[in-house]
């Protein structure tokens, strides 16, 4: 996975764990990020980023010269969802004010039919009559196509077979099995999602990824675990104006129950997508869960603190003291 750069794409040196199991990497092409900062700038990324459904992969062409006409295009990654398959294109933009230029530009269907949300989750309509095509772009490059989709256990057992040893088997089922940087980028947006949800009333609010999603260990279909912090803001002590906030009433937990229900009915009532959810409140660490159809993601939503984060950088650290020297 690389990340592109004044420099050009630097690759996570440590990116997961089983690159550190495997083949010794090339150390003059990585170079090494901290767990927490890789995870800021893949959030970086996705807010620079839209998710877009469109007829097929073909229809990467026209979106980019549409795209292009308001912002600077970097990257497409294409996928697909479901049985009869819907078809999504993440375009990533140079800059994060396109993709402000490009939701400013967006519209909303007839008033009435749905609910008027604005996200990054945007469909782009064919053209008729009122809509003339646009030309293709020759500069357009799709990175991935069907970038999501699974080996089936005849094509693993067909690689499998051709290894020379055992040790050869185990590194050669985690590249086919492991989490790439398409699902990475969708599990970023999904989390995006829910910022941009509660953003009015809490600019500063951040949902973090963590458990197999980011330490390394995850697979193509696994689940994501998301902390929503309200404020990820560092007080400012030298500040003259305090804003005003509204006490909690009553013991810790009922607080957090009470606010996982009202984020519960957001994601349920508004949230494009977002469908089954679930409020698990009475658990230990009160949590929601809802599957997100539109990156095909399973999410469990929790509001308690940064432990998972933490610990998932703990099993980061763990997977580099196993690497061979």
């Amino acid at each position: 996975m690389s990340l592109a750069t004044r420099g050009g794409p630097v690759k996570f040196f440590c990116e997961d764990a089983a690159g550190l199991c495997g083949e010794k990497p090339n150390l003059q092409n990585y170079k090494f990020i901290p767990f927490l900062e890789r995870i800021n700038l893949r959030r970086t990324e996705a807010r620079r980023s839209l998710l877009v459904q469109v007829q097929s992969a073909q229809s990467f062409k026209e979106l980019h010269t549409y795209c292009n006409s308001l912002g600077t295009v970097k990257y497409m990654f294409h996928y697909t969802v479901g049985m009869e398959p819907l078809h999504f294109i993440i375009v990533e933009f140079a800059n994060e004010s396109d993709v402000s230029n490009i939701l400013s530009a967006s519209s909303f269907i007839e008033e009435n039919t749905t609910i008027p949300t604005q996200s990054q989750f945007l469909w782009f309509r064919a053209s008729n009559r009122k809509l003339a095509k646009l030309k293709q772009s020759k500069s357009a490059i799709l990175s991935a196509e069907n970038g999501t989709r699974l080996f089936n256990e005849e094509e693993i057992n067909s690689a499998l077979n051709s290894c020379k040893n055992v040790s050869e088997q185990m590194q050669e089922l985690y590249n086919m099995t492991k989490l790439n940087d398409t699902g990475t980028r969708l599990r970023y947006l999904t989390a995006r999602q829910i910022e941009n949800a509660v953003y009015g009333m809490f600019p500063y609010a951040s949902a973090y990824p963590f458990g197999s999603s980011v330490n390394g260990f995850g697979k193509m279909d696994c689940d994501l675990d998301l902390v929503l912090r309200l404020v990820d803001k560092k007080i400012n002590k030298d500040s003259r104006l305090i804003f005003h906030c509204k006490a909690p009433s009553g013991s810790e937990r009922t607080v957090s129950q009470r606010h996982m229900e009202s984020v519960g009915d957001l994601i349920h009532f508004f949230l494009p997508g977002c469908t089954n959810v679930r409020r698990i409140l009475q658990a230990r660490v009160p949590i929601i869960k809802y599957h997100q159809q539109l990156t095909d993601i399973e999410c469990d939503l929790s509001m308690s603190n940064m432990s998972g984060v933490h610990m998932s950088d703990f099993f980061v650290h763990n997977g580099r003291m196993g690497s061979p020297s």
